[in-house]
């Protein structure tokens, strides 16, 4: 049986370039791609349902724009969820924006550049194909969760894990990053620990904060490749965009709450989904929560959060080594942190240091 993820690619060519398409045929023979091709974007969305493939290749001469927006706007799920690349070369116009505002994956500005198209095709088919996995696997635990008893959610916890590392997946991480937060969020509440902040809460309740750490990204599963892996600072529209990982973060855990209401660790996914973003200062997103009106498992999230944030590479910034993390976060900390919290995290940050390098592709610096 062929592995779906490893199965050949299925490529639609929406181009009337023959030249342009020669140099497909050529780069498919040589990618083991499956090509279907077609000169006219008129029945571009009749291919797309009739042929099912992976990836959409539009000339941009050929109203690419227009057929993108169609795809991209398509009522159904099937439609839409097919990646798009648009092609352009040095003698068209179209600019990148316009391709993204229209929906589009990526953009290829030279098709001549046979090596980045072929990473520019594997990345965006990649991540489709996980996506779809992922629906299957979300559907099979809303199915698992919805016909059996109220407790089968607590027997759940490696696929709630798996659910988030596939949403973690689509971000430029290891897959190391949820890993990271949880043992970063052990030895913080164990420094308030020591500190007698926390008497009021029982071992249960650090025991769910942390498995609910791993789903504090889960929202990112809906946010378009195009803004989640842009390399460089976000346009404010496409920052609103990456913004409302947040809130639809927490529309997916409540989904399953409302079946599990006493389930705690999804309370606190909830929680923490929705408000790791919040700043002490009232400046964050996505309620602009101020204070102790932030959640508490929210406000420590946020620490350890940031600090591997900094401390990872991202596909708009460098990994920092372990000081300068730190010397950034003390810079953000009266308007960003608990002023109660994170002095703790100052005192055991080098603790925080060692979790990352034991957990790490390639690290930056050489604190020990």
């Amino acid at each position: 049986m062929i592995n779906y993820m490893e199965a050949p690619y299925r490529i639609l060519v929406v181009n009337d370039d023959e030249a342009q398409r020669e140099l497909l045929r050529s780069v498919a023979l040589d990618a083991k791609w499956i090509l279907i091709e077609t000169d006219s974007t008129d029945s571009i969305v009749d291919n797309i349902i009739d042929w099912g493939p992976d990836l959409v290749l539009i000339n941009a001469t050929l109203q690419g724009v227009d057929a993108c927006h169609s795809i991209k706007h398509s009522p159904a799920q099937g439609i839409r969820d097919v990646a798009v690349i648009m092609l352009s070369d040095q003698r068209q116009k179209l600019s990148r924006r316009k391709s993204f505002t229209a929906g589009c994956d990526d953009y290829v500005g030279n098709i001549s550049l046979v090596e980045e198209l072929k990473i520019r095709v594997d990345l965006q088919v990649r991540n489709r194909r996980i996506r779809l996995e992922l629906e299957c696997v979300s559907k099979a635990l809303r199915k698992s969760l919805l016909s059996k008893s109220r407790t089968l959610l607590e027997s759940q916890r490696g696929l709630i894990r798996a659910l988030a590392t596939l949403a973690e997946s689509r971000d430029d991480d290891t897959g190391k990053h949820i890993e990271r937060v949880q043992y970063y969020l052990s030895i913080l509440v164990a420094a308030a620990r020591r500190k007698k902040l926390l008497d009021s809460f029982d071992e249960a309740w650090e025991e769910q904060i942390i498995q609910a750490a791993c789903l504090h990204d889960i929202g990112k599963i809906s946010i378009p490749d195009a803004v989640l892996r842009k390399p460089g600072k976000l346009e404010p529209d496409e920052f609103a965009i990456m913004k409302q990982h947040a809130e639809e973060g927490f529309a997916t855990l409540d989904a399953i709450h409302q079946e599990f209401p006493e389930n705690q660790c999804l309370a606190f996914g909830k929680a923490i989904a929705r408000s790791h973003h919040e700043k002490w200062d009232g400046t964050g997103y996505p309620q602009g929560l101020r204070g102790e009106e932030i959640p508490l498992e929210a406000r420590l999230m946020a620490i350890v959060d940031v600090y591997d944030a900094l401390r990872s590479v991202r596909c708009y910034k460098p990994a920092f080594d372990h000081d300068h993390s730190v010397e950034i976060m003390q810079q953000m900390s009266p308007a960003h942190f608990d002023p109660v919290f994170f002095p703790l995290f100052l005192e055991v940050s080098d603790e925080f240091s060692r979790v990352y390098n034991d957990n790490c592709e390639v690290c930056v610096g050489d604190v020990s």
